[in-house]
């Protein structure tokens, strides 16, 4: 993780704060990153009311991304899995999408938008699923769900399963082997919902770290 400049400027009741280049020509912020802001300690113009230990997190754009996190979170968002996974492995279907078919990110075909989300949804679920699995064993809990080796994770079996047949019928809409319409899904999962937990409005940092 690598420190980065910034000029840090008081408005009002508003704290700005504006990143600046390392050097002459270099860019300020990099695309496919997560930057954490920190703010040790920040008080009233009396010193009489403070807030310290602050931490934010906020995403660059991300280079290819064919979906959003709201997209992939709406499918497995109740499994717990952190925005900055799912933004890893919407990058990563994304450039796989693209390899199956090369795309123009400013207008995109709707099957790879769709095998993109349902791509990054199945990675993600996949690699927390086998973490959980690990650090658990049998038993564990994933989200608020607590499971044993005969349900829960069973369950989650299944939703990958779809996931995947879903991520193999888009990928051939994508390619031309559906001739009518978006491919059809094979089955429905019981459980997926939308992730309906808000984002935050950026504070001020005394730091601010480049974490990818």
């Amino acid at each position: 993780m690598e420190n980065i400049n910034f000029i840090c400027v008081v408005s009002g009741n508003k704290l700005e704060i504006t990143p600046v280049p390392a050097s002459p020509g270099e860019a300020a912020i990099l695309d496919n990153s997560i930057y954490e802001i920190k703010i040790d300690q920040i008080n009233n113009i009396g010193a009489t009311k403070g807030i310290s230990n602050l931490k934010f997190k906020v995403a660059t754009k991300l280079s290819p991304a064919f979906c959003t996190i709201t997209a992939v979170s709406s499918i497995v968002g109740e499994y717990g899995i952190s925005d900055d996974l799912i933004l890893y492995f919407i990058k990563e279907a994304s450039a796989y999408t693209n390899w199956v078919k090369e795309q123009d990110e400013t207008n995109l075909e709707y099957a790879a938008i769709q095998l993109t989300k349902y791509k990054a949804a199945y990675d993600s679920l996949l690699s927390s699923y086998m973490q959980k699995a690990i650090q658990f064993g049998n038993k564990g809990q994933i989200g608020d769900v607590i499971f044993d080796k005969s349900s829960r994770l069973n369950d989650i079996k299944d939703a990958l399963k779809a996931l995947k047949d879903l991520e193999e019928e888009w990928k051939d809409a994508l390619l031309g082997f559906i001739d009518k319409g978006p491919a059809k899904p094979k089955s429905v999962v019981k459980g997926f919902k939308p992730n309906t937990s808000g984002g935050g409005i950026l504070s001020s940092p005394l730091s601010i770290d480049r974490g990818l």
